[in-house]
């Protein structure tokens, strides 16, 4: 018959120990998973911004003559998505200040942002997603006095 003796096994401090170590990790591992996922839906959030803002500016480039202050409204051909435009004139004849501020709509805001934030609705959309200042050559409009 073999005898094993007492060091052969582990003891119960070392089970517990081990254990306790283990659940510590894994919360540790899930927490990272959970603010990475979050960070990636912000990331998302702000590229797809990015191109809603370009978008618009691009399409102002083919008609500067559309190119006018615009207070908070939906970019056509992009559902959840809001923008305003600040056009003010510059030193220089011919060119003016753009401003472009993009908004993500509630349809477009993540419900877990907004608890983690520990923002109202409110307060999220009133902040923009991603802004854009260009100068751009705007020629002057037929009877407009500049």
């Amino acid at each position: 018959m073999i005898r094993r003796s007492a060091t052969d096994a582990f003891s119960l401090l070392e089970v517990i120990v081990s254990t306790a170590i283990l659940v510590t990790s894994s919360m540790i591992l899930l927490r990272l998973i959970a603010v990475g996922s979050k960070h990636q839906d912000r990331s998302e959030r702000r590229a797809w911004a990015q191109i809603v803002c370009h978008d618009l500016v691009d399409q102002w480039v083919i008609d500067p003559v559309s190119i006018d202050s615009v207070d908070r409204s939906p970019v056509p051909g992009h559902p959840g998505w809001d923008y305003e435009a600040e056009v003010a004139a510059t030193d220089y004849p011919g060119v003016r200040r753009v401003r472009i501020r993009v908004f993500a709509n509630a349809s477009v805001q993540d419900d877990a942002i907004a608890a983690a934030s520990q923002s109202t609705e409110s307060e999220l959309d009133a902040r923009p997603t991603f802004e854009l200042v260009r100068w751009m050559r705007v020629p002057d409009r037929p009877g407009a006095s500049g």
